[in-house]
């Protein structure tokens, strides 16, 4: 028991310095025992990119004053364990995704149940932020401020889990479009389809690997599976965090300023192996689900940004 809980101690302490937010509260966190805590929606669209206007479950009035547009498509970004609405990821795929189209983009809070030292306490409350995030969809939905056609969830590490949860718990349709950053695997990997990110909760769920078997999933579990690099550890990385920090990175970059060309493989030793023939794709393409994409991507990336490659002749 004594060996277990030294181990414990010290799998807590690597994972908390290599965390998005660290505070070193580690003796105030470790034994967080809180409730998932109150999830919070916020709406940023061209009128207001940089503040956004929350918009609690449930309040009709306030959700009609806000600059919600139901015509346009709408976009749901999850921060992970330790981040909260304000990450960078958060701020900078707002920006570009306001760039380049006129969308709802809306922040999931969900620091309150993020912001512990104990990564086993934040992934056990991922299932009930999901069932949050799948109520307030169905709010949009009942209320005519919500077509299911147009919904993407994009979610990073134990965001990723969220949407995967959130996906499984809307009621009144089905969520066209999941983007899965590098999955958290701790405690998800040993989980079947109905407690982790699974190619169920969509129409269509695409996941970007960066760190498989450390700090992401080692699981194929989109219908399109992008592998970086291999999948496990990134070039110009030391740290598995780096790793699978890499592919909130990669996917900002692809949403205006690079493409990430793909090449599909006959399996995933072959990916690994970057020993990839098949057709060139992009990843991150809005035209995936459209074309009926399947299958498994190997794509490598330069060590420092600008990451993409230069685009291959096709």
């Amino acid at each position: 028991m004594k060996t277990f809980l030294i181990i414990f101690v010290i799998f807590q302490v690597f994972l908390s310095v290599n965390s998005v937010e660290y505070d070193k509260k580690f003796f105030l966190n470790i034994l967080s025992r809180r409730g998932a805590g109150n999830v919070r929606f916020f709406l940023f669209t061209r009128r207001n990119v940089y503040a956004g206007q929350e918009i609690p479950l449930g309040d009709v009035l306030t959700l009609q004053r806000s600059n919600l547009n139901a015509s346009f498509p709408v976009k749901f970004l999850i921060h992970g364990w330790r981040g909260d609405m304000d990450t960078e990821f958060n701020e900078r795929a707002t920006i570009e995704f306001l760039i380049k189209d006129n969308i709802n983009v809306i922040r999931v809070d969900w620091s309150e149940g993020a912001d512990t030292i104990n990564y086993f306490t934040a992934a056990n409350r991922v299932p009930e932020i999901g069932r949050q995030l799948g109520r307030f969809i169905d709010f949009l939905h009942i209320n005519n401020f919500l077509d299911f056609n147009n919904v993407t969830i994009i979610g990073f590490s134990l965001g990723a889990q969220v949407a995967g949860h959130a996906g499984k718990n809307v009621a009144r349709g089905k969520v066209n479009k999941i983007i899965g950053l590098d999955p958290a695997g701790p405690v998800f990997n040993s989980k079947d389809a109905d407690g982790r990110l699974d190619y169920t909760d969509a129409n269509y769920v695409e996941v970007i690997h960066t760190n498989m078997g450390f700090t992401g999933m080692n699981k194929l579990i989109g219908h399109t599976d992008f592998i970086a690099n291999s999948g496990t550890h990134q070039p110009g990385c030391i740290d598995p965090s780096c790793s699978h920090h890499r592919a909130t990175k990669f996917y900002i970059e692809s949403i205006n300023m690079n493409p990430f060309w793909a090449r599909q493989c006959v399996n995933f030793t072959k990916a690994m192996r970057e020993n990839c023939t098949g057709e060139f794709v992009r990843m991150g393409d809005p035209a995936n689900p459209e074309r009926n994409l399947r299958g498994i991507f190997s794509f490598q990336t330069n060590k420092s940004p600008p990451f993409s490659r230069v685009i291959p002749e096709i």
